[in-house]
Protein backbone atom coordinates (compact mmCIF):
# COMPACT_ATOMS: atom_id res chain seq x y z
CA UNK A 1 0.00 0.00 0.00
CA UNK A 2 2.60 2.29 0.84
CA UNK A 3 4.67 1.86 -2.60
CA UNK A 4 0.89 2.59 -4.10
CA UNK A 5 0.76 5.59 -2.48
CA UNK A 6 3.88 7.05 -2.78
CA UNK A 7 3.33 6.37 -6.88
CA UNK A 8 -0.06 7.35 -6.69
CA UNK A 9 -0.14 10.71 -4.85
CA UNK A 10 3.35 12.63 -4.79
CA UNK A 11 4.29 15.46 -2.70
CA UNK A 12 5.63 18.17 -3.70
CA UNK A 13 9.69 17.83 -3.14
CA UNK A 14 11.46 20.39 -0.37
CA UNK A 15 15.18 20.09 -1.35
CA UNK A 16 17.27 21.69 -3.28
CA UNK A 17 20.10 21.58 -5.73
CA UNK A 18 23.19 23.92 -6.13
CA UNK A 19 24.09 25.61 -9.70
CA UNK A 20 27.19 26.64 -10.77
CA UNK A 21 28.15 29.33 -13.05
CA UNK A 22 31.49 30.26 -13.63
CA UNK A 23 33.25 33.17 -15.82
CA UNK A 24 36.66 34.24 -16.96
CA UNK A 25 38.07 37.77 -15.92
CA UNK A 26 40.89 38.73 -17.20
CA UNK A 27 43.49 36.04 -15.36
CA UNK A 28 41.31 34.64 -13.14
CA UNK A 29 38.06 32.62 -12.76
CA UNK A 30 34.83 33.67 -10.95
CA UNK A 31 32.67 31.00 -9.65
CA UNK A 32 29.13 31.68 -8.59
CA UNK A 33 27.28 29.26 -6.21
CA UNK A 34 23.29 29.54 -5.85
CA UNK A 35 20.57 27.40 -4.99
CA UNK A 36 17.78 26.06 -7.29
CA UNK A 37 16.15 28.84 -5.05
CA UNK A 38 18.15 31.67 -6.57
CA UNK A 39 19.55 32.35 -2.92
CA UNK A 40 23.43 32.60 -2.85
CA UNK A 41 25.36 29.98 -1.34
CA UNK A 42 27.34 32.00 0.78
CA UNK A 43 30.14 30.71 2.95
CA UNK A 44 30.59 27.44 1.04
CA UNK A 45 33.61 25.64 1.89
CA UNK A 46 35.83 25.48 -0.89
CA UNK A 47 38.50 23.32 -1.56
CA UNK A 48 41.30 24.05 -4.08
CA UNK A 49 43.74 21.36 -5.58
CA UNK A 50 46.47 21.87 -7.56
CA UNK A 51 48.06 19.43 -10.05
CA UNK A 52 47.53 15.68 -8.56
CA UNK A 53 51.02 14.69 -9.47
CA UNK A 54 52.85 17.27 -7.84
CA UNK A 55 51.59 16.55 -4.38
CA UNK A 56 51.49 20.14 -3.11
CA UNK A 57 48.73 20.96 -0.24
CA UNK A 58 45.18 21.57 -0.80
CA UNK A 59 44.28 25.34 -0.44
CA UNK A 60 40.79 26.29 1.73
CA UNK A 61 38.69 29.05 1.19
CA UNK A 62 34.91 29.75 0.73
CA UNK A 63 32.50 31.89 -0.85
CA UNK A 64 31.26 35.48 -0.36
CA UNK A 65 28.26 36.74 1.01
CA UNK A 66 26.92 37.04 -2.92
CA UNK A 67 27.90 32.72 -3.29
CA UNK A 68 31.43 34.12 -5.44
CA UNK A 69 34.54 32.60 -5.06
CA UNK A 70 37.54 33.92 -7.31
CA UNK A 71 39.94 30.84 -8.63
CA UNK A 72 43.47 32.57 -9.43
CA UNK A 73 45.32 29.49 -9.87
CA UNK A 74 49.58 29.71 -10.13
CA UNK A 75 50.41 29.77 -13.43
CA UNK A 76 53.79 28.78 -12.99
CA UNK A 77 52.09 25.36 -12.43
CA UNK A 78 50.28 24.24 -15.32
CA UNK A 79 47.79 21.12 -15.26
CA UNK A 80 44.30 20.21 -14.00
CA UNK A 81 43.20 21.84 -10.88
CA UNK A 82 40.47 21.20 -8.89
CA UNK A 83 37.57 23.31 -7.03
CA UNK A 84 35.26 21.65 -4.78
CA UNK A 85 32.50 23.94 -3.12
CA UNK A 86 30.15 22.68 -0.38
CA UNK A 87 29.81 19.74 1.25
CA UNK A 88 27.37 16.73 1.40
CA UNK A 89 24.30 16.42 -0.88
CA UNK A 90 25.02 20.58 -1.61
CA UNK A 91 28.33 20.10 -3.19
CA UNK A 92 29.58 20.78 -6.90
CA UNK A 93 32.96 19.90 -8.79
CA UNK A 94 35.14 21.91 -11.13
CA UNK A 95 37.75 20.12 -13.39
CA UNK A 96 40.18 23.39 -14.50
CA UNK A 97 43.16 22.82 -16.66
CA UNK A 98 45.61 25.90 -16.37
CA UNK A 99 48.48 26.95 -18.73
CA UNK A 100 51.72 28.22 -18.00
CA UNK A 101 50.01 31.46 -19.47
CA UNK A 102 45.95 31.23 -19.06
CA UNK A 103 43.15 28.93 -17.93
CA UNK A 104 41.38 26.78 -20.54
CA UNK A 105 37.80 28.16 -20.50
CA UNK A 106 36.30 25.80 -22.95
CA UNK A 107 37.95 22.66 -21.51
CA UNK A 108 36.75 23.21 -17.59
CA UNK A 109 34.75 20.56 -17.18
CA UNK A 110 32.72 19.01 -13.69
CA UNK A 111 33.61 15.60 -14.13
CA UNK A 112 35.98 13.90 -11.36
CA UNK A 113 39.21 12.75 -13.23
CA UNK A 114 40.12 10.53 -10.39
CA UNK A 115 37.07 9.34 -8.81
CA UNK A 116 34.14 7.68 -10.93
CA UNK A 117 30.81 9.10 -11.31
CA UNK A 118 28.16 8.39 -8.21
CA UNK A 119 24.49 9.50 -8.66
CA UNK A 120 23.06 10.98 -5.52
CA UNK A 121 19.97 8.87 -5.65
CA UNK A 122 21.93 5.50 -6.98
CA UNK A 123 21.28 3.75 -3.78
CA UNK A 124 17.53 4.62 -3.43
CA UNK A 125 17.00 3.67 -6.75
CA UNK A 126 18.72 0.58 -5.92
CA UNK A 127 16.30 0.15 -3.57
CA UNK A 128 13.31 0.51 -4.99
CA UNK A 129 14.58 -1.76 -7.40
CA UNK A 130 15.04 -4.42 -5.09
CA UNK A 131 11.74 -4.21 -3.57
CA UNK A 132 10.14 -4.24 -6.82
CA UNK A 133 11.51 -7.78 -7.69
CA UNK A 134 10.82 -9.16 -4.28
CA UNK A 135 7.06 -7.97 -4.50
CA UNK A 136 6.47 -9.32 -7.78
CA UNK A 137 8.31 -12.73 -7.08
CA UNK A 138 6.29 -12.64 -3.67
CA UNK A 139 3.00 -12.66 -6.03
CA UNK A 140 4.24 -15.08 -8.51
CA UNK A 141 4.90 -17.56 -5.93
CA UNK A 142 1.93 -16.77 -4.01
CA UNK A 143 0.04 -17.56 -6.76
CA UNK A 144 1.64 -20.77 -7.86
CA UNK A 145 1.43 -21.94 -3.98
CA UNK A 146 -2.52 -21.38 -4.42
CA UNK A 147 -4.97 -24.21 -4.79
Amino acid sequence: MSLFSIISFPSPAFAHSVETNYQLRANELEIKLTFSTGEAFENAAVVVRPPSELGLEPIKGQTNEQGIFIFQPDYSIPGNWSVEIGEGSHWDFLNIPVSNQSINFEAISQNHLDRPHHHYFADAILGVEVALCFGIFGQFIKAKLKP
